[in-house]
């Protein structure tokens, strides 16, 4: 089974069966099928945000319930693609924090952690921002549903460093030589990034210290000023190309 279907639509199940089970879809995603005008005998992939990957066909549509035949299951478990956690500063805006939140979902991030950074504003909502980021995945027809946690001061995300091969903030006081792209090339094999967006306004100096006692490189993205979801997206493509 091919990662990318785009003639096939993609639903979201977190418990994706095996070969000949029956399975009825959850309320949404019974509304999903019938709104795209599926009919029974049409294909549909399951994805389970766990990296499993389900081959299906709708069977029966009837009192607003929609039964799916599993055909195949298959699990991606991620090999050859690196665990990327993006940690960013809350924003005023929040949708600008949850357009971040789709198309880090896009770009293969594994977690995305809102941090309560001195500088940050804005208020978080767990429950939607879950919903976009299932949304992206179906879109996308990703395997892994990001870890979408709950706003986390700096302090304590730097405590998680030691999870992670490689570690970065960037800043833009990072000299250019300090570039993330440099930064990639000179670690290269590390599976596990995790990398840290400011919010407007940026890290404060003194977080930019802690961040450095805790380990973590401090890097530039060039030398435009980028937005905070502008940062995070340049990251985790950089990030997903050099590995």
């Amino acid at each position: 089974m091919g990662r990318f279907q785009s003639n096939i639509p993609a639903l979201y199940l977190p418990s994706g069966g095996e070969a000949n089970d029956r399975i009825a879809l959850p309320e949404e995603e019974s509304r999903h099928v019938r709104a795209l005008r599926l009919r029974a005998g049409d294909p549909v992939l399951l994805l389970d945000g766990a990296g499993g990957r389900t081959d299906a066909t709708v069977e029966r549509m009837e009192r607003g319930e929609v039964i799916v035949r599993v055909r195949a299951r298959v699990l991606d478990v991620g090999e050859g693609r690196p665990y990327i956690a993006l940690g960013i500063g809350l924003l005023a805006d929040k949708s600008r924090l949850e357009w971040t939140i789709e198309k880090g979902v896009e770009l293969g991030a594994r977690e995305i952690i809102p941090i309560s950074a001195e500088r940050a504003e804005g208020r978080f909502q767990h429950d939607r921002a879950l919903r976009i980021a299932v949304a992206a995945l179906k879109q996308s027809q990703g395997s892994f549903l990001p870890t979408i946690a709950d706003p986390t001061p700096l302090a304590r995300l730097l405590e998680r460093l030691p999870e992670f091969e490689r570690a970065c903030l960037c800043h833009e006081s990072a000299p250019a030589e300090n570039s993330l792209a440099r930064f990639l090339i000179s670690s290269p094999g590390a599976r596990r990034t995790i990398v840290l967006i400011g919010p407007e306004g940026g890290f404060t100096d003194r977080e930019v210290s802690a961040a450095r006692e805790a380990s973590a490189d401090i890097v530039s993205l060039g030398d435009t000023r980028l937005r905070s979801e502008t940062a995070a997206i340049v990251a985790l493509a950089l990030i997903g190309g050099l590995g």
